[in-house]
C-alpha cells in the first residue's frame, strides 16, 4: 500500500528529469565535436567554485584545494 502513495512522486522526479536531460543529450547527439559543450561547462563549473571561494569567510583554501585536485601536475624542465 505504501508503495503506491510513493510512486506518482516518483513520477514526477523521473518527469522533471527526462525535461531537463533529454533535450540536452539530444541536441549534442549531432554534434559529433562536443568539445565546445564540454568548455562551456567547465567554465560554468570553475566560475561557480571561484564565486564560491572567494566568498568563503575561511579564504579562498578549499578553492585551492579543489583546483590542486583536478588540474594536472604542473612539471617544470626549467632547471
Amino acid at each position: 500500500m505504501d508503495v503506491r502513495k510513493h510512486l506518482p512522486n516518483t513520477t514526477d522526479v523521473l518527469n522533471k528529469q527526462r525535461e531537463q536531460i533529454y533535450p540536452s543529450a539530444i541536441a549534442s547527439l549531432p554534434n559529433r565535436n562536443l568539445t565546445e559543450d564540454v568548455a562551456e561547462m567547465l567554465e560554468s563549473e570553475v566560475e561557480k567554485r571561484v564565486e564560491l571561494g572567494m566568498d568563503d569567510e575561511e579564504g579562498p583554501w578549499k578553492l585551492i584545494g579543489w583546483l590542486e585536485g583536478v588540474q594536472p601536475p604542473f612539471e617544470s624542465r626549467a632547471s
